[in-house]
């Protein structure tokens, strides 16, 4: 991603989702790729805005918001689900 958008960017590796969104939310980072799930919440309620989708295609659960792959031609990160023990 920081190569094809030509931006200098440090990963941050957060313990989860909900700990790096409270840096995004308090303003310690500019931006975070985060699941849907954790941040549907904070884009309904305003205080945080999707600007594009990593699917290859715009997703029907955020609909006006475009994929990065409009952007950067083949972008594309699918999330998956695994059941471990």
């Amino acid at each position: 991603f920081k190569q094809q958008a030509g931006i200098f960017a440090v990963h941050i590796p957060y313990n989860g989702g909900n700990p790096a969104q409270l840096a995004l939310l308090s303003g310690q980072v500019d931006f975070n790729f985060d699941n849907l799930a954790t941040a549907a919440p904070n884009i309904r309620s305003g205080k945080l805005k999707a600007i594009a989708v990593t699917t290859a295609q715009p997703s029907s659960a955020l609909p006006g918001v475009p994929p990065v792959a409009a952007t950067l031609k083949g972008f594309a990160i699918d999330t998956w689900w695994g059941l471990v023990a």
